[in-house]
């Protein structure tokens, strides 16, 4: 039972991570596609090919162009062409053609469909048109990543049959069902330049600033690329504390990511928040957080009142803050490009009257603040980090934090896909190192276990 209980958690947890990191992919109509007839034949709604000269001949060619301007830059995992093939010669006869790239602009309402294109002579890819009507794939990967690349430019494909074989014929995207319309099926992992979600190849106070209203909840419709550009820290969520980490970078206080370290964890935060409401008003308040690199926090109020407006205290007055108020909820997100120092009010926020309130998710940097019933917050003792590299080749390195305050041994165990223990791994000063030994490729999952405190990462082994 508890092996397929653990199975569970950690299908689960696979699609958290997919869903999160997974590539990208986009389906393209042609912007122009037509065939080309010295014989003069015309049908908008088809696209023919052939080289046979039987029956007055039949030398037709198919000319296609995408607009792949949304994939500039980008590295392309897969590129497939596919045509809906609806009628075959009499005899049944296949069509066997090759693939070649435009070297001429053309469009489809001026070109003179009796003129052959002109094309370079490498051949990108060859497929033979069966009798069999449908759907077929024709793999373009290496045409279209020339193209994103502007190696060659984009011009389009033309495709051109073998000489002396008969005709295929294939639906336009000027066919009235638009399901057999020709389309190209590109999936390509986003180029990440970490820190830039806004995608101007640069990182900035703007780009920190979104950030921060991202994870306040401002902003709700960014892109794959832009979640993984935004997660500086690498923990697979938004916080403020990306969004102080990019404006730290933007103004040269630091100069490289924790992602890019594997996900380097940040500093425990060891603080205690008391909580004082005053008639209409409630004032958040801090112990004394010098020393410890505090650049961001974040919270959710729930509340039964209405909001007026909130001020930044002593110590946090010189930062940023992103409020969202909606139907109750009361979301804030701060930033600071310097660390905040000592102790006392961090914010106050004012309501019409007095209010009943439910603080939940405080973070400091990446540590949570759990309120008690004395309404004092007391930081969770522990965080499991990212291991480093990942995937894992020869070995891997674990890192995690654990409050001073805990006497125990630290051991990371580490799980296949089926939920069974491979290993567990002894902790030491933060850190625990495995180093893989006759163990097969695959995904494997590493659990932090003291305690009631659970938590599982995934890994790839890889050599």
């Amino acid at each position: 039972m508890k092996s397929k209980l653990m199975y569970c958690i950690l299908a689960i947890l696979i699609i958290g991570i997919i869903s999160w990191a997974s590539a990208d992919t986009v389906s393209l109509e042609p912007t122009d596609d037509m065939y080309t007839d010295p014989n003069g034949t015309e049908v908008t709604s088809q696209l023919w090919v052939a080289n046979w000269p039987g029956c007055g001949g039949h030398f037709e060619r198919i000319m296609l162009n995408f607009d792949l301007s949304e994939l500039t830059g980008q590295t392309i995992d897969s590129a497939t062409l596919n045509l809906y093939k609806f009628f075959t010669a009499p005899d049944g006869s296949s069509t066997p053609t090759n693939f070649y790239a435009i070297t001429q602009p053309w469009d489809e309402d001026t070109w003179n469909h009796t003129q052959h294109i002109q094309y370079n002579s490498t051949v990108w890819a060859s497929q033979v048109f069966t009798s069999q009507l449908g759907w077929y794939e024709i793999d373009i990967t290496n045409l279209v990543q020339a193209w994103v690349d502007d190696s060659i430019t984009n011009y389009g494909l033309v495709i051109i049959a073998n000489s002396g074989y008969k005709f295929s014929k294939f639906r336009s995207k000027e066919y009235s069902n638009p399901n057999n319309r020709p389309y190209l099926e590109v999936s390509y992992t986003p180029t990440i330049m970490y820190g830039d979600v806004n995608g101007d190849e640069d990182v900035s106070a703007y780009d920190a600033a979104l950030t921060l209203q991202y994870s306040a909840g401002l902003i709700t419709d960014w892109e794959n690329w832009q979640l993984l550009a935004a997660d500086v820290d690498g923990d697979e969520s938004i916080t403020s504390y990306d969004a102080a980490l990019i404006l730290q970078y933007s103004a040269g206080l630091i100069d490289h990511f924790p992602v890019e370290e594997g996900g380097k964890i940040a500093n425990f935060v060891d603080a205690k928040v008391r909580i004082e409401k005053a008639s209409n008003e409630i004032h958040i308040c801090t112990s004394n957080l010098t020393g410890q690199n505090v650049i961001a926090f974040q919270f959710d109020l729930y509340h039964n009142g209405e909001f007026v407006s909130y001020e930044l205290g002593k110590i946090s007055k010189n930062g940023q803050i992103a409020v969202n108020e909606k139907d109750g909820l009361l979301k804030i997100s701060y930033m600071n490009k310097y660390p905040l120092e000592g102790s006392g009010e961090i914010i106050s926020l004012e309501f019409v009257n007095p209010v009943q309130y439910e603080l939940k998710n405080f973070l400091m940097n990446t540590t949570k603040i759990n309120p008690n019933s004395d309404n004092d917050l007391k930081s969770e003792q522990f965080i499991l980090g990212n291991n480093y590299p990942n995937p894992v080749k020869t070995s891997t390195t674990f890192s995690y934090s654990i409050s001073e305050n805990l006497n125990q041994d630290v051991k990371i165990e580490i799980f296949n896909i089926l939920g069974q223990l491979v290993v567990a791994v002894k902790g030491e000063n933060g850190k625990a190192v495995w180093t893989p030994k006759d163990i097969p490729n695959g995904i494997y999952f590493y659990k932090l276990e003291v305690g009631e405190f659970s938590q599982t990462k995934k890994m790839i082994l890889m050599r």
